[in-house]
């Protein structure tokens, strides 16, 4: 008897031989290039333990080693998927024409084989055997049939063309025919100054003419457009800076809109020929200001004023002005200032939009968006629209980091009488009133930062907005003076805190038009108390007290290499040190009382350490000393002298019985050395108080009574009117740019600097003295 195993084997050979196929199967183990033969239409394989096909998910490629000729029917499946970059295999081998295997597993219908794949009949099929052969990121393709390569094209790669730099001016200057010098005589005839050279430009319809430095420009004949402004003819010497470190102006000369405004002045004879055929005639001329000293003070700004060497050498062109360079291409160092197609969109139309509503309506004008998005380079652009058709231009400054018209640390609000052409460290002003916190951000003073600004805005209510009805209008101006529009400058701090702040300064400001940087669906996620509807761009609707306010959003400004170049501390430094050396003019009796005194020099000989300063005696000349911020309520009277050695500090006038001062502060005489200091006394109220400026407290002396020497811009007659009898400490500190003598590269004021107290150069030692670094671009599994 067989056994149980030897009957079980018997029925399994029984029942594989009649189920085996005329030939024997190939081996699955390993591939082999030796071609099978045709298999008849009614053969049938044997069934395979493997189950049904089914897509598989995706793998990676390092799995896919292992091609079985048994399965290459699946590539029929290729052009049936969507996308065939994802499913393909790094390599597309093309078989031997001469392989029986593909021509009866891929070809049903009898047709030649040659091809790996059976393609789709269309007119898309030669295009895909074309592509079948250029992709081919693993290996290259095998070779293929002489049919085939009929078929195959291989275009070489062509590389794109770099751009050429950008032609920034197109103006030629020619002498004696589109370019002339003006003598003093000529000067003089054309009631210009003769004390600086001047050349007389005529320029041609879309000419364009970018200069570096500084200079003054007057049109005499036509329109001119500067920094997107159309200045007009005047006599009026427009001065302009342009330093490398903020877009450079580009003077270009356009068609006015009204052709009776283009007069022509009474030219010289000589000019007068080539002025009939001119579209408009300007002056440039020399401006010696000083600013260019700046650089030796803040050596980051070294150089700021003149062209690089390599770029001396790629100027031929010579104005013969001093200071004054001509700027053909735009690079890396150069960047020309862009009118963006959003922003003159928007300024036209809130324009006409104000001008169509009623006369006394309020015109307040609020930019808001976040930093480095242009919002400050787009308030000075509109305040400066603003002024080609009204006489005077209000400026609610809210950016204690980066203010426009004034130091940083302190809410001011100017008063605009001409628009300016450069960055804020060439305008510095006393502003008509300000307050000042003593910090570059409002987010340890949020109280009062939100009371400066309200009573800002109680003062531009009361005794600004329509005090151009007290004016005499007989000084030949056809500007509206009748009501002063108001342009206030947003933070750049839009989150968190920040956004809070905003929306409430939004509230108390109550905008009329608001431009915008930032994305709409931003405004839903602060609601605020008032119901202020923004509407949409362009859409028209009356503009009045009820809440509703017109909102224009705008391109964001392209970053460039020098917002990589020059940070933010770096604008704050120079624009701080710019005000401690400027020169304010005294101002004039018979001038207006409403615009601001904008400095018109800088002093950069001596160093703060060298010049003179004032001598004050603490208990005859000062009311209190008031330290502002955190951490200064724990500044004990003792320490009082120690603390505003080497300050930053403001010059604050409050009206009488406005401070609170604790009367034992008088018992602290000998302690405070006659300082009079109250310790954890509160800043005076912003309603009753008013800062006109800053002070550096050089040194304080160790005897008593104390003597103070004060280093201040402000003229002695604007200090003798002010009474300023209130000194106003924060967290700002003099930048280390201001104590170093520049005049002396290894010493100050004769001492070396290892012997200097206080001020350490080169690197720290000792535990924690290094930066801390901190990765902020960490994030959890799920933000990932």
């Amino acid at each position: 008897m067989l056994s149980a195993v030897a009957a079980r084997k018997a029925r399994l050979q029984a029942q594989t031989s009649a189920h085996a196929a005329p030939s024997p199967p190939q081996p699955r183990k390993s591939y082999s290039p030796s071609p099978e033969p045709e298999k008849s239409s009614g053969d049938t394989e044997p069934p395979s333990k493997r189950k049904p096909f089914a897509p598989a998910p995706k793998r990676s490629r390092k799995k896919r080693k292992v091609t079985k000729p048994a399965e290459k029917k699946q590539p029929s499946r290729y052009f049936a998927e969507r996308d065939s970059f994802k499913e393909q295999e790094d390599v597309i081998e093309v078989d031997d024409e001469h392989d029986p295997s593909e021509s009866s597993s891929t070809s049903g219908s009898g047709e030649s084989s040659g091809e790996l794949f059976s393609l789709p009949v269309g007119p898309t099929a030669a295009a895909q055997a074309k592509r079948r052969h250029t992709w081919s990121p693993g290996a290259p393709p095998a070779e293929s049939s002489e049919d085939e390569a009929k078929d195959v094209t291989f275009e070489p790669v062509v590389r794109a063309a770099e751009e050429p730099p950008q032609l920034l001016s197109t103006f030629q200057p020619v002498p004696d025919r589109n370019f002339f010098h003006l003598s003093p005589d000529e000067l003089s005839s054309l009631a210009i100054s003769p004390s600086a050279s001047g050349k007389l430009l005529v320029l041609q319809l879309t000419e364009r003419l970018t200069l570096l430095g500084t200079y003054s420009i007057i049109v005499l004949q036509g329109v001119i457009r500067l920094n997107g402004i159309e200045l007009t003819p005047s006599l009026f010497a427009h001065p302009v800076f342009a330093p490398q470190s903020s877009p450079l102006p580009v003077i270009e000369c356009t068609s006015s809109k009204n052709s009776s405004r283009t007069t022509v002045f009474q030219l010289p004879s000589r000019f007068i020929a080539s002025a009939s055929r001119a579209t408009a005639v300007v002056v440039l001329q020399e401006l010696r200001t000083g600013v260019e000293g700046l650089g030796r003070v803040c050596r980051t700004f070294e150089g700021a004023f003149e062209p690089s060497r390599w770029q001396r050498k790629q100027t031929e062109v010579d104005l013969g002005l001093e200071g004054v360079y001509y700027v053909t291409y735009r690079n890396q160092d150069v960047q020309p200032f862009v009118m963006l197609s959003s922003w003159t969109c928007a300024l036209e139309a809130a324009l006409v939009e104000a001008e169509e509503g009623k006369t006394f309506v309020r015109k307040i004008f609020l930019v808001q968006g976040a930093k480095k998005t242009g919002k400050s380079t787009f308030a000075r652009t509109l305040a400066n629209k603003l002024l080609s058709r009204y006489k005077y231009v209000a400026f609610l400054e809210c950016d204690l980091g980066q203010s426009e018209f004034t130091a940083g640390g302190m809410v001011a609000l100017s008063i605009l009488g001409n628009p300016v052409f450069g960055p804020p460290f060439t305008h510095p002003s006393i502003p008509h009133r300000a307050h000042y916190l003593g910090s570059t951000t409002p987010r340890n003073l949020p109280s009062q930062y939100l009371e400066a600004i309200g009573a800002l805005m109680q003062t531009y209510n009361v005794d600004i907005q329509y005090s151009g009805l007290l004016e005499t209008q007989g000084d030949g101006d056809s500007r509206i003076a009748d009501i002063i529009p108001l342009v206030v400058n947003m933070m750049g701090w839009t989150k968190g805190l920040g956004a809070d702040l905003s929306r409430k300064v939004l509230e108390t400001v109550e905008p009329s038009i608001v431009f915008s940087f930032e994305a709409p669906l931003q405004d839903s996620a602060w609601p605020a108390s008032r119901n202020v509807d923004y509407v949409d761009v362009l859409t028209p609707f009356e503009i009045g007290l009820d809440g509703i306010a017109t909102r224009y959003s705008l391109e964001v400004i392209p970053s460039s290499a020098m917002s990589q170049r020059y940070s933010p501390a770096d604008h704050r430094t120079l624009s701080l040190l710019s005000y401690f050396h400027a020169v304010f003019p005294i101002p004039s009796s018979g001038g207006s009382h409403l615009q601001s005194t904008y400095a018109t020099e800088w002093n950069t000989t001596l160093p703060l350490c060298a010049q003179a300063p004032y001598e004050l005696v603490a208990n005859a000349a000062l009311d209190a000393i008031i330290l502002s911020g955190p951490g200064s309520e724990d500044i004990i009277p003792y320490e009082i002298h120690r603390v505003l050695n080497g300050a930053v500090v403001g010059l604050v006038s409050c009206e009488p019985g406005a401070l609170d001062l604790d009367v034992s502060s008088q018992n602290n005489a000998s302690m405070t050395r006659g300082i009079p200091y109250t310790q954890g006394a509160a800043p005076p109220p912003p309603a009753a108080s008013t800062c006109h400026g800053l002070a550096l407290v050089r040194s304080v002396s160790s005897s008593a009574p104390a003597k103070l020497h004060v280093l201040t811009p402000l003229p002695p007659a604007f200090l003798a009117s002010a009474h300023p009898r209130v000194l106003l400490k924060g967290e700002m500190e003099l930048p280390v740019w201001g104590m170093v003598d520049f005049r002396a590269e290894d010493a100050i004021a004769g001492v070396d600097h290892a012997k200097v107290p206080f001020l350490r150069w080169g690197k720290t030692e000792g535990t924690g003295a290094e930066r801390r670094r901190v990765r902020r671009n960490l994030m959890r599994r799920g933000q990932q």
